[in-house]
């Protein structure tokens, strides 16, 4: 899903990347995402600024949200700081049904 956004802006000043919930802790905390995932948040990493998609999760929100960053129509807030991304281990599900035994 986000990758077929993804291709929708290609050209357009935005860039997209997927992190699992807990893995880029300091960056979840600077912008105070502990209500739940999947979270979706747009970055001006420069201006240390960041918009949070409010709306239920879908590929016409995503591009919708996408679409209002573009016309400026979101609500940015200032981040605490700007931390370091961690490395991580690549996500697959495969492993993560097995741990809740699906």
């Amino acid at each position: 899903m986000i990758d077929d956004v993804r291709k929708k802006f290609l050209g357009k000043p935005f860039n997209f990347l997927w992190s699992q919930g807990g893995d880029q802790f300091d960056w979840e905390d600077s912008m105070n995402l502990g209500f739940g995932y999947p979270a979706v948040v747009a970055l001006t990493v420069g201006k240390k600024k960041f918009a949070t998609m409010r709306s239920a999760w879908s590929k016409e929100k995503l591009e919708s949200f996408v679409n209002g960053l573009a016309m400026n129509r979101e609500y940015f807030s200032d981040m605490r700081e700007v931390p370091k991304l961690k490395k991580a281990t690549a996500w697959k599900a495969e492993e993560a049904a097995e741990k809740i035994d699906l």
